[in-house]
């Protein structure tokens, strides 16, 4: 090789790390230009479950205790875990964490796109080695689709197993190119670690399979040693399954049927036609991605020969016979469609899932989705110039319509009212519409969506623990604007579903007393007692009650053991009870 040759590879090398560099800067500069008016935005959802009211994220000593709380989520806890250490409930460092996992992603979708490129078959395509991949990583990182993986904290689980996926393939690739072994150990391991973020990790090991066959046959080995290559990959298909099956049998159920269920309330078969459908629909949402809802209320399939049904099976064979087809002269295209569907099938085929439709659930089939559309445009165009001009304005209204999407996610009011407004029939959604009136101490702005949500509820036969919660608030509300003969209603209705229901029980007594049925609240009392005895409400509402039939000596014992509840020392309880104007508001 003359010095010539070598002084032109190096250059060449040069001017391509310079290019990932920036490639790199930009991704980052956009991505927190786009993601910017989204880290003040409140938790949501289910964020009072897996990092506000979870135990297991508030200490890096116990991990043993972390990881057996929900062992395939286990990293993910731990990354929440972090967070707690150094902000608490801050929610400014869960979203800058969540938007840097999104940048890296994007980055790995840029990486994995162009060294696809340098074995990809297509000639015109392997032209643009960096600008193709560049746009292909932008659609990734700006589509509004992207927000509900990002903006809404808990769905980090999905986000992160989509960066260990990307880095996972990525390392695959390079070891393979390169083929080194100690990348192809890292690339194992890193493939392992993806089945503790979420369970979607659990097709990465075919979809390397898939990756090999339809891009590296060209090294023409032999079955046995592709397979040995694939060993380490596919024997982490166990983990999940395994560390499932395990989990189920710390909670004494661990059979191999109820591995993967999450519900029963969906038949296996209505949920894989369900599933033809919501597929139909993310597709329509991933090419105009408009009327994006956080709860969309899907109706369920129930036959597969209803027509739209039908139409979306249709539509979904259609796309794999493109797939197939496109193999020959467009790998890419190929591979982008093979990429969505087999990232979609943990959660989108015939295993029942409460929820049949979630955006979230496009994050990673996102993937394959800008690879298709980045790869096929430049294909239909064919031409350099106004295929830069398209993807750049497509890219800008993607950007738009996502920093409007981050807006919805402020706040619960903001982000339930709209799904109110796409669809107000929705008893969830009218239901923690009024939650988050509630949380504001705004019960009159709860009390219509309360309302409406037990009437839609009834009216679709779905009384569950939801509308029993409704129920007891829309009791609390009527106590607040004093309309007790309705409040006993409403939480005579709560109790008799939920006999065990010490706040609802409380605030019955507190109505009953208010109309003067001193006896039927005294029974209320005492239930509410009995369920439980440590509600300081309960006894906020005896000690008036006493007051009010002028048992003066009582009402103090029970004030004293409402502010004792409430965490106040007993000083504290002694000067608030010698204060005369503290004395008259608790008459």
């Amino acid at each position: 090789m003359t010095q010539t040759t070598i002084n032109l590879q190096t250059t060449l090398k040069r001017q391509f790390k310079s290019y990932h560099l920036l490639v790199f800067l930009a991704i980052l500069v956009i991505g927190f230009a786009v993601y910017f008016n989204s880290l003040e935005s409140s938790f949501h959802f289910d964020d009072q479950a897996y990092i506000q009211g979870n135990p297991n994220i508030r200490t890096l000593t116990n991990l043993d205790v972390t990881f057996w709380a929900n062992p395939t989520v286990f990293l993910t806890y731990l990354s929440f875990a972090l967070n707690y250490q150094y902000a608490h409930f801050e929610v400014f460092g869960y979203h800058v964490f969540n938007t840097f996992i999104h940048i890296f992603s994007s980055y790995l979708v840029y990486w994995l796109l162009f060294l696809t490129l340098k074995i990809e078959t297509n000639d015109k395509i392997k032209r643009y080695p960096h600008l193709i991949p560049f746009f292909s990583a932008l659609l990734f990182l700006c589509h509004p689709l992207q927000t509900q993986a990002v903006t809404y904290i808990a769905q980090r689980a999905t986000s992160l197993a989509t960066l260990f996926y990307l880095l996972g393939l990525f390392l695959y690739i390079k070891a393979r190119l390169s083929e080194n072994v100690w990348i192809l150990t890292l690339a194992a391991i890193i493939t392992a670690m993806a089945m503790f973020t979420k369970e979607i990790a659990f097709t990465l090991p075919i979809t390397i399979c898939v990756y090999d066959f339809i891009f590296l046959n060209y090294k023409k080995e032999p079955l046995p040693t592709r397979l040995a290559t694939f060993f380490p990959f596919l024997l982490s298909l166990l983990i999940i399954p395994s560390i499932r099956f395990f989990y189920l049998a710390l909670k004494g159920t661990p059979t191999f049927s109820n591995i993967a269920l999450e519900t029963t309330a969906i038949p296996k078969l209505h949920y894989l036609f369900t599933e033809f459908n919501v597929i139909r629909t993310y597709l329509r949402l991933l090419f105009l991605p408009i009327n994006q809802n956080i709860d969309y209320d899907y109706p369920i399939s129930t036959n597969l020969f209803e027509l739209h049904t039908l139409l979306s099976l249709t539509l979904l064979i259609s796309l794999l016979l493109i797939a197939i087809k496109a193999l020959k002269h467009h790998k890419s295209i190929a591979f982008g469609i093979f990429w969505f569907f087999i990232t979609l099938s943990v959660e989108s085929s015939f295993i029942p899932i409460k929820d049949v439709i979630f955006e979230h659930r496009l994050y990673l089939p996102m993937v394959g989705f800008s690879l298709f559309a980045s790869v096929g445009l430049f294909s239909i165009l064919n031409n350099i110039k106004p295929y830069i001009i398209s993807l750049s304005f497509i890219i800008c209204a993607l950007s738009f319509l996502t920093t409007e999407r981050n807006k919805i996610w402020k706040n619960e009011i903001s982000l339930w009212g709209d799904s109110v407004q796409k669809n107000p029939t929705n008893p969830r959604a009218l239901q923690n519409s009024a939650n988050a009136y509630l949380q504001e101490v705004r019960p009159l702005d709860a009390l219509p969506y309360l309302e409406n949500a037990i009437k839609y509820a009834k009216n679709r036969k779905m009384m569950d623990d939801a509308t029993t919660v409704s129920l007891y608030n829309l009791g609390r509300v009527y106590v607040i604007i004093k309309k007790y003969t309705l409040a006993i209603q409403s939480l005579s209705e709560a109790v008799s579903r939920h006999p065990d229901f010490a706040q609802a029980w409380a605030f019955l007594g507190f109505a009953y007393q208010n109309t003067g049925d001193y006896k039927k609240a005294e029974d209320a009392y005492k239930r509410s007692e009995q369920i439980n005895p440590n509600n300081p409400t309960l006894y906020e509402f005896l000690s008036s009650y006493f007051k009010k039939i002028h048992n003066d000596q009582k009402a103090e014992v029970y004030l004293r053991k409402a502010l004792k509840l409430r965490g106040l020392d007993e000083a504290t309880i002694e000067s608030l009870l010698n204060n005369q104007s503290f004395k008259g508001k608790n008459k």
